[in-house]
């Protein structure tokens, strides 16, 4: 989002991910390594955005419109949901 205007990505269904990915067989150990150098990579790409980055687009092919700030909130969110899940 930050070298296109406005681009378009595929609607990405999190079971359908997880059931190609077979998420429950991953070794718990590789999958938290792999987690933890992720949000670093996220974090730094978050951290790179520009004041005027912020606000630019991207869409799904469903049709939904999100900002790389929407986009972070999301990704927050999910963070926090997905861990309450863990925590049961």
């Amino acid at each position: 989002m930050r070298s296109q205007v406005n681009p378009e990505f595929e609607n990405w269904n999190q079971d359908d991910a997880a059931i190609a990915g077979a998420y429950g067989s991953q070794d718990p150990e590789v999958v938290g390594v792999e987690l933890s150098a992720a949000a670093q990579a996220a974090a730094a790409s978050f951290d790179a955005l520009g004041n005027g980055d912020w606000q630019r687009t991207g869409r799904r092919t469903n049709g939904s419109v999100f900002t790389m700030e929407t986009l972070g909130q999301y990704f927050v969110h999910d963070l926090t949901h997905h861990l309450h899940d863990v925590r049961g």
